[in-house]
């Protein structure tokens, strides 16, 4: 081949190189799918307009998990669950994955939940497994510049569950975890919309054993539990029962204050034997088994109105503010 040929060719390949690069690239400013899901039914990325991080120099990613008969098109994305504005705010990636087209036992079958329920999970198994590797994939993606000491998991009902599962067994991965609405980890479906029949001792024991080698990674690990007065689906106990599974399993004893927001919720903050804040419980007044966007979304989902409030805490903006004011691995 001609030189002046062989160069042609070459600068060819460099241009369709770069188109493809570019059509893959998540647009700012917007919900991307991302073509690889990690063994997950979809996932969709939110790139914020904003480039600089609020903390450090690389991104926080906060991984959103919807709860049962729910999906990430219809519940989560365009503003309806209020993730967007946070992002922004604070120049943070927000990851949202579908649940796994998997015949797994329980819930998934017949309304589409996360594999949460019972006490039988290890690392790599089940729903945890693609989870993890979805974040580790993120991770190392530089056009996402995510920071591995900034990432958080926040879910409701089922998703709930599952943050707090993963967080159990990926302690090394995930920073501060949410539960919102969500029943007693090791709960069974029948459950829920009673007392819960798992001690919060054993739920700790659980947990301790779902991270095997990686239990050091408690130590600097936040929480935040919020539960509607309401809720008929997940009894408001679920959340007293993983508030003190919690505080034992990071050795938050100490009362560090009371929670005060508008539109009705009041909760406590509780610290360790350091001082150091590590877990925050929020009761809101008149809630029900949905998930309090507050200001900072609109729209409803799938159900319209029936699995979102607008009227009562913006919890996105709420849980984002404790996590990034109170996260333990990254110096300031």
């Amino acid at each position: 081949m001609q030189p002046n040929l062989l160069n042609i060719v070459r600068a060819l390949a460099l241009l369709l190189i770069s188109a493809d690069t570019l059509a893959a690239a998540p647009q700012p400013g917007s919900w991307n799918k991302n073509e690889q899901n990690y063994g997950l039914s979809s996932l969709q990325i939110y790139l914020p307009q904003q480039s600089r991080p609020r903390l450090g120099k690389q991104r926080a990613l906060m991984v959103v998990l919807h709860g049962c008969k729910q999906t990430v098109f219809g519940d989560i994305m365009d503003k309806r669950a209020g993730w967007e504005g946070v992002a922004e705010q604070y120049g943070m990636v927000v990851a949202a994955p579908d649940v796994p087209e998997t015949n797994t036992p329980g819930s998934r079958l017949f309304a589409g939940c996360w594999d949460w329920f019972g006490t039988a999970h290890q690392r790599g198994e089940r729903d945890i497994g693609p989870l993890a590797d979805m974040i580790k994939g993120l991770q190392v993606r530089p056009d996402l510049n995510i920071d591995p000491k900034q990432v958080y998991v926040v879910g409701l009902s089922s998703g709930g569950a599952m943050a707090q599962v993963l967080a159990c067994a990926h302690p090394e991965l995930v920073a501060g975890v949410g539960l919102h609405s969500a029943p007693a980890m090791g709960s069974n479906i029948p459950h829920m919309f009673t007392v819960p029949q798992i001690e919060a001792d054993s739920i700790v024991e659980n947990c301790r054993r779902y991270a095997d080698g990686e239990q050091a990674a408690f130590a600097t690990q936040l929480a935040s539990v919020i539960h509607g007065s309401e809720d008929r689906m997940a009894h408001p106990a679920h959340a007293e029962r993983n508030r003190e599974a919690l505080q034992i399993l990071y050795g938050a004893s100490r009362e560090a204050g009371k929670i005060a927001e508008t539109n009705r919720s009041n909760g406590k903050l509780y610290k360790d034997d350091k001082g150091q804040a590590r877990l925050a419980h929020i009761e809101v007044e008149g809630l029900g088994h949905a998930f309090s966007a507050g200001d900072g979304g609109s729209g409803g989902g799938t159900y319209g109105s029936m699995f979102h409030d607008y009227s009562h805490i913006n919890y996105p903006a709420w849980v984002t503010r404790f996590f990034f004011d109170n996260n333990l691995r990254v110096k300031r």
